[in-house]
């Protein structure tokens, strides 16, 4: 039962527990994910699900709707959270690079694929080198501190990206104090 009192992972938990349920598989991407690995740090009130499995809308919109969540415009909304849920794509990409494995969890809310800890860190850093986005930096700050990463990858795919100079702000800043 999702409430004002549930944690954006209880939601995601049992938003992907509840697809599954109707052969609907999805990965936790974006700010969510990056809140999975570090969640003292940050705070994100959307959920970004990329749909791995073709679902019509109706089923989705009928699966969420046993949650409480309505469709409103791209979106989907629940009466008793400030979380909405968004569905980005059918293929999990960071920047221009597919990612075909990510972490799957299993506890006693149901299970729950996200983005492993280095590709979370790279998909913040993605809205940072690509954006500008300032918050997306220290997010994946945040989730570099907060799990081990794969640094060797993470400065490939930069420089992959063609952001080495920023990729240089992010190591200098995640340096050990």
């Amino acid at each position: 039962m999702i409430g004002d009192r549930s944690s954006l992972i209880d939601v995601a938990f049992a938003v992907s527990t509840c697809l599954e349920t109707v052969g609907v598989r999805v990965v936790l991407c974006g700010g969510a994910a990056a809140v999975y690995h570090a969640p003292h740090a940050l705070q994100s009130y959307d959920l970004d699900f990329v749909a791995l499995s073709g679902a019509r809308q109706d089923e989705v919109e009928d699966a969420l709707g046993n949650l409480g969540f309505r469709f409103v415009g791209d979106h989907f909304e629940h009466r008793s959270s400030s979380y909405f849920i968004e569905f980005v794509g059918d293929q999990v990409l960071i920047g221009d690079e597919p990612i075909e494995t990510w972490q799957t969890v299993s506890d006693e809310r149901g299970q729950l694929r996200v983005l492993s800890g280095t590709d979370s860190c790279r998909d913040r850093l993605a809205a940072f080198y690509h954006f500008g986005d300032r918050s997306a930096l220290a997010q994946a700050l945040a989730v570099a501190r907060a799990t081990q990463v794969d640094w060797g990858v993470i400065e490939r795919w930069s420089r992959d990206e063609g952001h080495e100079e920023r990729c240089a702000e992010f190591l200098r800043r995640a340096a050990p104090q």
